[in-house]
């Protein structure tokens, strides 16, 4: 067995000889080509005969990696890219590989720290910042991602979707006049791409420059992609064009067409849903208030502020104006449970999980303890940090006697103006799998503010609830109530000027009846 030597003397190697190095090259160099030529066994047999011989041969490993990655054997390609990086640290190819494989293997928090580290190597390849950003986006830190996109398009202004990725993450930050510059700029200088002027229409309509009417028809015509749930999406860019010209019932007619393939995608998500709520509405009608136990080490913690409603409520607006409270920052809808729970579950040596309704209720104070480092170093001495993931409404009990120092902030808004925003919404794959039929939508809602209701009794001392209304006529009341609730100075200076979309569902509300009853 090899010791360590503290003086750093290098292990002798044995002496290899031109003639062995120039075989070796050979024989890796006929195994790429057997992998590039679609031979994987050949290649394989090869670069394992090599590796037996010489185990620290990293151009073998490298293309041992590739094989195993190109037939999703990311296990085996794992073990390769490990062993290269720990011979080669300083490799970026390398290093970009492991990135891929632990993408491959759902792992993207390790995904995310491999090419943190590979930017530092590579600073002029695009597709680091590009797969960066992704795994940002992903996890919901929109603000990283939002940055990892600008660097991709610095690098490479055509970059496929780098563009209509930025645009979407300035929309989840409320900055829609910076998402519509970028998409804006994007379009012009390759009008084909659909998929911006998708994003483009979503937008509030005084901050999109360009005729999307004109723009959506011409882009249309180039469109050569089939598949339904691209034309979908093309049909939901036609509805909010025909929405913004006054055109309600061509509107309504694309809205219909747009919604029918996700919905019926959607099915067997949405049942799994409906079962999830019916769990939900159990728990918080049994919940009986508690406060958080043996955390008396983070008594100067953040307050964890949840800004909770509906989808298309109006939390991104709220959260905007509570920012403006001395002390607050923006989380948005930050994965920051997910990863706590995750993070006890594993410590605990349980089977890996993400909800936290799997959690054991023993473990709530491993949990607080995680959650609450997790949370000082995302908040970096702010006073309070918000949230607005709307799922969070399951766990709000939960949060409230696991978590010191929580708070609660529910929004309401107008049930006709949220279903027909939902039914407007193309939201991305596997996500909110109600938004699809008017009658899925309506029953989302009630059961939501059934919710909001249960919470609000349960725990009088720790929630607020606002309505979009009063956001728009006396927002300044509205943030002071934020203010108090979290123990905070309200903001003195005039508050930003946000949209109002009250009442945009008049003109569609025979259309809604209609669709609700079917």
């Amino acid at each position: 067995m090899h010791k360590f030597d503290p003086a750093g003397a290098p292990r002798p190697q044995k002496l290899r000889s031109a003639q062995q190095l120039g075989t070796t090259h050979r024989k890796l160099a006929e195994a790429d080509k057997l992998r590039q030529s679609g031979k994987p066994k050949q290649a394989i047999a090869i670069c394992e005969a090599l590796l037996n011989d010489h185990p620290d041969y990293v151009g073998a490993l490298h293309t041992l990696g590739l094989i195993h990655i190109e037939r999703d054997s990311y296990w085996q390609a794992l073990s390769c890219f490990v062993r290269a990086a720990m011979l080669n640290p300083n490799d970026w190819t390398i290093l970009i590989n492991l990135a891929n494989v632990y993408l491959g293997l759902g792992a993207e928090e390790m995904a995310a720290r491999t090419l943190e580290q590979t930017m530092k190597l590579k600073t002029d390849d695009a597709n680091i910042p590009a797969t960066l950003g992704r795994i940002y986006e992903n996890q919901r830190e929109y603000e990283l991602a939002a940055e990892c996109f600008r660097q991709t398009l610095e690098l490479d202004p055509q970059y496929k979707g780098a563009a209509n990725m930025l645009g979407s993450c300035l929309t989840h930050l409320g900055r829609v006049e910076e998402a519509a510059d970028a998409l804006t700029k994007a379009w012009k200088r390759d009008p084909t791409q659909m998929s911006l002027l998708v994003t483009l229409s979503q937008l509030p309509a005084p901050v999109v420059k360009i005729d999307l009417p004109s723009a959506i028809k011409k882009s249309s015509k180039t469109l050569k992609d089939n598949d339904p749930m691209t034309l979908a999406r093309v049909q939901f860019a036609k509805a909010w064009s025909f929405d913004k010209q006054g055109n309600h019932m061509a509107a309504w007619d694309a809205l219909l067409e747009a919604n029918a393939e996700p919905a019926r995608r959607a099915v067997e998500h949405h049942e799994q849903n409906v079962r999830y709520r019916v769990q939900a509405r159990e728990i918080a009608h049994k919940y009986k208030p508690q406060k958080p136990k043996g955390i008396s080490a983070y008594r100067d913690a953040p307050i964890s502020l949840y800004i909770l409603g509906p989808s298309r409520a109006g939390k991104t607006t709220l959260e905007r104006l509570a920012a403006e409270i001395d002390g607050v920052k923006r989380g948005y809808e930050n994965s920051i449970l997910e990863r706590s729970v995750r993070r006890t579950s594993q410590l605990s040596g349980l089977l890996t999980l993400d909800t936290l309704v799997n959690l054991p209720l023993e473990l709530d104070q491993r949990l607080g303890e995680i959650y609450l480092d997790e949370l000082m170093d995302r908040a970096s001495g702010a006073a309070a940090f918000t949230n607005t993931h709307p799922g969070r409404i399951h766990d709000v009990g939960r949060l409230a006697s696991a978590i010191p120092r929580t708070r609660f902030v529910f929004v309401k808004r107008d049930r006709d103006d949220i279903a027909l925003r939902t039914f407007m919404k193309h939201y991305s794959a596997n996500t909110n799998p109600y938004a699809y039929t008017v009658k899925n939508i309506y029953d989302h809602i009630d059961w939501y503010y059934e919710m909001i209701d249960a919470w609000l009794e349960k725990l009088p001392d720790t929630a607020i609830c606002i309505d979009y209304a009063d956001i728009q006529t006396d927002p300044q009341a509205q943030v002071a109530r934020i203010a108090e609730l979290c123990g905070l100075a309200p903001p003195v200076s005039p508050l930003p000027t946000v949209g109002d979309d009250r009442n945009c569902a008049v003109p569609y509300l025979e259309f809604l009846a209609a669709a609700r009853a079917e």
